[in-house]
């Protein structure tokens, strides 16, 4: 069970907000008709800051946020991965753009069977761990780049709007309605918000049930 202050589920819908403004993602209430959802909770455990589902996986599946860890800009990149969004930081290009030359056991690794580069590296990512530290998201080889990912904005930048909207086909305004995401969130009985899947994502992001730490 979740354990959401007011003032959590006002950050959530800060963070359902961005999503509403900058492309078609739409969040709407849940009903018992549905199967698959996600379930967002915020959870007292230090081992956790937030985690959740790469992609649809059919059914229950989770975005878990410890209440140190609960801001606009988590819920934004963990519903990104919900969107089959990865780690930008992880394409498989990305050494281009970042090093970890001198990291060692925190070294976060590509992952190019999951995520494939797409135009112009995004530094301000919602989806790019802060730079600079080996844990996260290594140090940008551009001179001029002093912040990554959240620390840039809280919200989604241009290209993760850019990214979801060409994914889901966000500039026709036909398929919009008839085939765009659509993502259902319920409060249920003042505790939980859950989360309904109703959309077609390509068949490898589908199979996809990897889960995101972070």
């Amino acid at each position: 069970m979740s354990n959401m202050t007011p003032h959590d589920k006002i950050i959530v819908h800060q963070a359902f907000d961005e999503y509403h403004k900058k492309t078609c993602i739409k969040f709407e209430q849940w009903n018992k008709r549905d199967n698959d959802y996600i379930e967002i909770d915020v959870v007292e455990d230090p081992n956790v800051c937030a985690k959740s589902n790469l992609c649809k996986i059919g059914g229950y599946q989770f975005a878990k946020f410890s209440r140190n860890c609960l801001s606009m800009a988590a819920v934004v990149h963990e519903m990104g991965h919900a969107l089959c969004l990865s780690h930008e930081h992880q394409r498989a290009d990305r050494d281009k753009y970042v090093s970890f030359h001198n990291c060692t056991s925190n070294q976060k690794i590509r992952d190019p069977d999951r995520y494939t580069a797409k135009g112009i590296y995004d530094y301000a990512s919602q989806m790019h761990h802060r730079c600079h530290q080996c844990e996260y998201g290594g140090w940008p080889s551009a001179p001029n780049v002093t912040k990554c990912g959240m620390e840039t904005t809280p919200g989604l930048s241009v290209l993760d709007a850019d990214t979801i909207n060409d994914l889901f086909d966000c500039q026709d305004s036909l398929k919009t309605i008839l085939n765009c995401l659509l993502l259902i969130f319920i409060l249920k009985e003042g505790i939980n918000w859950i989360s309904e899947f109703d959309f077609r994502l390509p068949t490898s992001s589908m199979a996809s049930r990897k889960i995101l730490d972070y």
